[in-house]
């Protein structure tokens, strides 16, 4: 069953069309990686999806409804989206960031969180190991453990779908392997629907269930990650040389060189 239905979807910047007309289902409970060089339109398409931008034409389909005609405060109740590098607030506990998450299920005059709020929060600190953490100020936190607590803040929303637009920039190895498998544990515990755009394409093809290269604004391909990640494709999309090798842990692209 498809979490999201996209049918000829344009948009952009003001008058500048990033976007070219893209279809494209989701189904619920998959990951999906949308990859593509540079310029390629990825995060446009993530935040047109994620109602950051309005579509100049074509329609997003959440659930069978028109994402654009529902109540911002109902859409966040159904999917989130972390954004790349995300402002750092001052003066908040990750506590507080976390809490943050509550918002769209109360009304502005309710400044305490209920049982619900606290079970979710709580949750949210829980499986991303932040639980020691909470009262510690957001400007102290790693790079990593900041990028937990705004995966944290999307979490206590409690939605059924995760967008996340570059979750690994400036981590390291062992932080951008650290928030992949909290992702993919969550995808199985939760039955998550997650939609991530990277640039490595090797997490891209150990993680995702399905992959879409993007090319000037369009949908290229969209297939398994074995199947989408071929040499041939690699190399019209990203304008490379590689060999597909097998590891222990599946398959994994090495880059040979440009191709002029």
């Amino acid at each position: 069953m498809n979490i999201f239905e996209i049918s000829q979807l344009k948009g952009g910047y003001g008058k500048e069309l990033i976007i070219q007309g893209i279809d494209l289902e989701v189904v619920k409970g998959e990951w999906l990686t949308i990859l593509g060089a540079n310029g390629s339109g990825k995060s446009t398409l993530l935040k047109l999806i994620g109602r950051i931008l309005s579509p100049t034409a074509g329609i997003i389909l959440l659930d069978g409804k028109n994402i654009h005609n529902q109540p911002a405060r109902h859409t966040a109740q159904t999917l989130a989206l972390l954004p790349q590098s995300p402002a750092i607030p001052e003066g908040l506990t990750v506590f507080q960031l976390v809490s943050l998450g509550r918002n769209p299920y109360q009304f502005w005059w309710e400044w305490e969180l209920d049982t619900e709020g606290k079970k979710q929060v709580s949750y949210a600190l829980c499986q991303t190991n932040l639980l020691a953490l909470q009262n510690t100020p957001i400007e102290q936190l790693s790079g990593g453990q900041r990028q937990r607590a705004f995966l944290a803040l999307a979490l206590a929303q409690n939605t059924q779908v995760l967008l996340l637009d570059e979750p690994t920039t400036f981590l390291d190895i062992r932080y951008q392997l650290e928030i992949l498998e909290l992702l993919h544990s969550l995808q199985i515990q939760r039955k998550l629907t997650i939609v991530t755009v990277l640039h490595d394409i090797n997490l891209a093809m150990r993680y995702s269930d399905r992959v879409a290269l993007m090319q000037n604004g369009r949908l290229y391909c969209i297939d398994q990650p074995a199947k989408a990640l071929s040499p041939e494709r690699i190399k019209e999309v990203f304008g490379i040389d590689v060999e597909i090798i097998d590891t222990s842990i599946g398959q994994q692209v090495v880059p040979i060189q440009h191709c002029p």
